[in-house]
């Protein structure tokens, strides 16, 4: 089995993070927009979408992935849990429209880089 693919999971972000070492847990999330007339026609409320959540702070980030046969993103988000994430991503104007498919959702570690004061172990791993 490939890694970190084995059932039950051996250990959990989300309890590391509620002893305190965290507040808040981080979200990759990747979907793929094979409509491209709906997207065509929705992106700008999209983007406002997507600045209402940084001014919000639950995105850290977001952007197209490149070089794939279908249009398709990576959002890196913050959320109480991942029923929270996705109710948030519910709301937005792509979700609403029917927009995005294969959706996947993994709660994230940010052990090293800009995202590290996130993370479970935050400045322990900096050099």
């Amino acid at each position: 089995m490939p890694y970190g693919m084995d059932a039950p999971r051996r250990f959990s972000l989300t309890a590391r993070r509620m002893k305190g070492e965290v507040a808040v847990p981080v979200y990759a999330v990747s979907y793929q927009h094979p409509d491209e007339e709906g997207w065509a026609r929705h992106v700008m409320p999209h983007v406002q979408w997507l600045r209402e959540r940084l001014g919000d702070g639950s995105l850290l980030a977001s952007g197209p992935l490149a070089h794939l046969d279908v249009r398709a993103a990576l959002l890196i988000m913050t959320a109480p849990d991942r029923e929270s994430l996705e109710r948030l991503i519910a709301t937005d104007p792509f979700a609403l429209e029917g927009l995005i498919e294969d959706m996947v959702i993994n709660e994230w570690d940010p052990l090293f880089g800009a995202f590290n004061a996130s993370s479970s172990i935050p400045a322990r791993t900096q050099g």
